[in-house]
């Protein structure tokens, strides 16, 4: 099963004692700022725990990603045949396909692509196996939403920069502490250090 989320909310959390924002009262299009859903990065999420998956998509899709499930390495296997993942999501235990041969095969035919283990298996064996199999960053579960929303920030603006595109969000200073914090957490190959340009 595929999930394709194309609707994107949006909440506001206003404190007790702070008046809302004069942004949050007009739609982002007004105020001539881009939104996220108008430059989304594609990313395929793949596990074989289904919720894990299916949470993972619902939070991305409302970040206003365009993105894809699959749940065993052969369904991501046929996923990619039609979807050109920017980032791909891959849980590291899975029976069958493992996530460490799923990103072997997908470093090679996506070399571009930014390759994220998310998995329990964090000791340093796994991540060992997990660096030679190609991946980018290497998260222990449970990440934070918050680290991964600023680590897909920082590739979408690695990406836009590549491409010759001005940047699509910037990088608040609370931002660039959780880069911090996430970089800490994470393993980073091939130049892709956090960055808020």
């Amino acid at each position: 099963m595929e999930m394709n989320i194309k609707e994107v909310s949006r909440m506001w959390i206003v404190e007790p004692g702070h008046a809302p924002h004069a942004a949050m009262r007009s739609p982002a299009k007004d105020r001539g700022i881009q939104t996220l859903a108008t430059r989304a990065l594609r990313v395929l999420v793949v596990d074989d725990n289904r919720d894990a998956a299916d949470t993972s998509a619902v939070l991305l899709g409302l970040w206003g990603h365009d993105v894809r499930v699959a749940y065993s390495g052969a369904a991501a296997l046929e996923a990619v045949a039609a979807f050109q993942p920017d980032v791909f999501l891959l849980d590291i235990g899975m029976p069958g396909m493992n996530g460490n041969d799923l990103a072997q095969r997908f470093r090679d035919r996506f070399p571009d692509a930014l390759l994220i283990a998310v998995t329990g298996y964090a000791d340093t064996g796994h991540r060992a196996l997990g660096e030679e199999a190609g991946f980018d960053l290497y998260l222990a579960k449970p990440v934070a939403p918050s680290d991964l929303e600023t680590l897909l920030v920082l590739e979408r603006n690695r990406l836009t920069k590549t491409r010759g595109q001005e940047q699509v969000a910037p990088i608040s200073p609370r931002s660039v502490e959780v880069a911090s914090l996430a970089a800490r957490r994470v393993s980073f190959r091939r130049g892709r250090e956090p960055s808020p340009c």
